[in-house]
Order: structure tokens, then C-alpha cells, then sequence
């Protein structure tokens, strides 16, 4: 395996990469036929281990230290919080519908409050190694529940980790860039952050023309002293690696670099990948690798989570090297193959962790085109000069 130096001249080596774990991340279920499995999470652990990737003595498996009731009230209504609280024994309160709960979406199980407070937990564990500048990566693949409102839940997300972090950053005096791949817009980040300066978003997700949440258009562009601080970048259906890739080094990279935060918070959802049953985007994991390795250098700290991704053996191998990338490793050996794994099995045989390229040609490819350098040229004018 081979790593990049990673040295700095402020001290902190990127030697210490911290992947946040806890055995209970599995124990957890939505219900029966729910696409949304909190598994992942072990078994990327799992493929993370198998390929060697935690053999390095700066990487390390932390399990999340404890978070408080009162500590998610300060990002969310005390009154949500309470009612998350009271649904811990699965049973139904008709209350429960008026914050979106045990909707097909977001049901009611046994424990949501302990899986909710575990998964926040994981992702505060992360900023704040971040905050005491003992990590430079910090990564919770049970983590990115980027829908979550500040009284809602939606879109399989109960409390926004997210949020979470970032106000914990900020507190700490951080300046937050945020950026999220996933294939749906992150809606409940934006609404956060919509007339704040104070955190630049940026997202990368498939066109709410044909997808959940059904926002995220170029046009939302922030208010107020926000204005220009909130970047949407609505893919069209069937964006490949090479569009992707594209857009996020003409957009991304410049919006860092102007902005020059000292962390970026990432949600980076894996239903990119043209293999995911909810999106309809044409990514490989060699795309999402790329984007990642190309974050840390923007800033001195990455906090990465999960987010989504729906086909389970892709999403493991699509973490597991968007962990390899953030950690600088750049090596593809001829041995990385997955063998074992309740998940990673498919007719008996291993998978590949290394998807084959895929290229998007024809009529389609040459309109995804124009319609990306159009969203791209509307940026241009519009966001990236006002951020400072």
C-alpha cells in the first residue's frame, strides 16, 4: 500500500485518520423492505479491514463517546427531540405524524431515539477529534442525515447529524465549508444555513426535476448575507464519472479555494453509483474516490459521512475507497478483491471494490453536457465571485 507524505507545515501530519465505530451500528432496523440499512456501517468496517486500509499506526477505530438529549435540542425543537425521545418503545402516539414520524419513510421502530442519539453521537465524535486537532479525516459511515429538518423527519433521516457538526466547528471557531455528493439534495442542510454566511454549502446531487426532495436548483443561491454561499449543482439523470468530474473542478475546487475553510464537512452518499435502485446518476466509485482525494487538500480537516446508497455491496466498496482517497492512498493493487460478507457475496463469488470506468456516449452524453456548462456558466456569474 502506498500513502502520500501528508506532511504540513502547521504541524499535524495527516497521520491521524479516524474512522468512528460502534458495534451497535448494526443492531438497528428500519423494518422489513426498508431500503434504508444501518449494516453498511459494519460492513464497510469489514471491507475497510479486509483491504488493509487501518493497517497504517495514523489510523484508528474511535467509538463515539456519549451525546446529550439537550445537545441536539440546540440545533433541533425541543418539542421534536421530546417526541423522538417518547417514540423509543416503537409505540405510535398520533402526535408522532406532526414531525414526520412513522411515515413509510421514517417509521417508528424500537430504540429510534437510541439509534438516533448513537448515530449523532458518532458524527459529534468526529468534529470534535477534528476540534482538539487530533484527526485530520474523520469518518462515520453511519452518519449524513442531510434531510432531517430542525422539526421534522424526512427522507429516511430522524435528527441532521450534520447540522450537528457543523455547529460544533463553528462554536470551535472553524470556518465550514460543506459539501455533499449524494444523489439527493440536502435539503435540510440548506434550510440551515440559507441566510448564513458563515458556512458555505455546496451540492452535487441528481436534478429535483426527477428526484426527492425535489430542490436544489441552481437558482437557490442563498439569501441575505447568505447570498452566494449556497451552490446546487442539479445533475441531470445518467451523469457519468467524466461530467461529474467535471463539474467539480470547475465549481468546487475554485468555491474552496476562494473560501479557504479550515474543514470540510462531507456528506458523501454512495447512490451516485449507476448501480443504486433510488437515483438514476451513472457514477462509479472511481468518480467518488476522485472527488474526495481532491477535498483534503482544500483544508486542513475532512469530517466525511455516509449518507445514502441502496445497493449495499456497491456502497461498501464506494466508502471503503473514498476512505483509501482520503487518506491518500492512491495504489489499486491486483489483490483487492472482497471475499466473505453476508453482503459482498454475489453468487458465490467476491466483488470487485474497483469499479470497471464507464463512459456515457450519444445524444444523451452531448446533452448532459450542455445542460452541465449551462448550471456551470450560471455559477460563474452568480456565486463564485460573491464568495469570500
Amino acid at each position: 500500500m502506498n500513502s502520500s507524505d501528508n506532511g504540513g507545515d502547521d504541524g499535524l501530519a495527516r497521520r491521524d485518520s479516524a474512522l468512528i465505530f460502534a458495534s451497535r451500528f448494526g443492531e438497528f432496523s428500519y423494518g422489513e423492505g426498508h431500503p434504508f440499512l444501518p449494516t453498511r456501517a459494519v460492513a464497510t468496517l469489514e471491507m475497510i479491514r479486509r483491504q488493509g486500509y487501518l493497517d497504517e499506526p495514523w489510523m484508528r477505530v474511535v467509538e463515539p463517546g456519549p451525546i446529550q438529549k439537550e445537545t441536539l435540542a440546540q440545533t433541533h425543537d425541543s418539542g421534536y427531540i421530546d417526541a423522538l425521545a417518547a417514540a423509543n418503545d416503537g409505540k405510535w402516539q398520533d402526535r408522532f405524524i406532526h414531525f414526520g414520524l412513522g411515515t413509510e419513510e421514517c417509521p417508528i421502530f424500537p430504540g429510534i431515539f437510541d439509534y438516533v442519539l448513537m448515530y449523532s453521537a458518532a458524527t459529534a465524535t468526529g468534529a470534535k477529534a477534528i476540534l482538539e486537532d487530533r484527526s485530520n479525516v474523520a469518518f462515520n459511515p453511519l452518519g449524513g442525515f442531510h434531510h432531517a429538518g430542525r422539526r421534522n423527519a424526512e427522507g429516511f433521516c430522524y435528527v441532521n447529524d450534520v447540522v450537528v457538526a457543523i455547529e460544533m466547528l463553528l462554536e470551535g471557531g472553524m470556518r465550514v465549508a460543506y459539501v455533499d455528493i449524494d444523489a439527493h439534495h440536502g435539503n435540510g442542510v440548506q434550510d440551515a444555513y440559507y441566510e448564513d454566511d458563515r458556512v458555505l454549502v455546496v451540492s452535487l446531487h441528481q436534478t429535483g426535476n426527477t428526484l426527492y426532495p425535489w430542490s436544489g436548483f441552481e437558482n437557490e443561491i442563498g439569501a441575505g448575507r447568505g447570498r452566494g454561499y449556497t451552490i446546487n449543482v442539479p445533475l441531470p439523470e445518467e451523469t457519468d464519472d467524466e461530467l461529474f468530474g467535471m463539474a467539480f473542478d470547475d465549481l468546487v475546487v475554485p468555491a474552496l479555494a476562494a473560501y479557504d475553510p479550515t474543514v470540510v464537512v462531507a456528506t458523501v452518499g454512495a447512490d451516485t453509483h449507476r448501480n443504486d435502485p433510488l437515483a438514476n446518476l451513472s457514477l462509479t466509485n472511481n468518480g467518488m474516490a476522485d472527488a474526495v482525494g481532491k477535498l483534503l487538500p482544500r483544508a486542513r480537516h475532512l469530517l466525511m459521512l455516509g449518507g445514502g446508497g441502496y445497493d449495499v455491496d456497491t456502497t461498501v466498496a464506494a466508502w471503503t475507497r473514498m476512505w483509501a482517497a482520503a487518506n491518500g492512498i492512491d495504489d489499486l493493487p491486483d489483490h483487492l478483491l472482497a471475499v466473505g460478507g453476508a453482503f459482498m457475496e454475489s453468487a458465490g463469488m467476491g466483488a470487485e471494490i474497483v469499479d470497471m470506468p464507464y463512459r456515457l456516449s450519444g445524444p444523451k452524453k452531448k446533452a448532459n453536457i450542455a445542460e452541465v456548462d449551462r448550471i456551470l456558466d450560471f455559477h460563474r456569474v452568480n456565486t463564485l465571485p460573491m464568495i469570500r
